[in-house]
């Protein structure tokens, strides 16, 4: 959070925009991006195993057996999203922003 809002001083940025975009983990959200990293990455390594069986009781060895799958998981869903989010914040800015010589042409 400290680092977000130090490049949105450095960059001039809207701090409260950063803020808000940069907290994206909150409680209700976790399950769905764990979910999401475990998937993405047993769809890249090929694993043909299911995904973590919630009738067995979590211990440090399903941990341990998963940890590679969900790092390059989270990984890599975590740059497409951005990526892709990032694009389209663009795609939008440029479509709604009015242009600043349009604007003094107006006053």
């Amino acid at each position: 959070m400290a680092s977000a809002l130090l490049f949105a001083y450095i960059f001039g940025l809207n701090k409260v925009l950063v803020l808000v975009a940069s907290n994206i983990s909150v409680p209700p959200v976790i399950p769905v991006i764990v979910y999401g990293s475990l998937k993405m990455g047993e769809w890249l390594i090929g694993t043909k195993e299911e995904t973590v069986s919630y009738d067995k009781e979590l211990s440090f060895e399903i941990v341990k057996e998963y940890t590679l799958q969900y790092a390059i998981g989270s990984l890599s869903l975590a740059t497409i999203t951005g990526c892709v989010l990032g694009v389209l914040t663009y795609v939008l800015l440029k479509f709604f922003r009015k242009d600043v010589k349009e604007m003094d042409n107006l006053n």
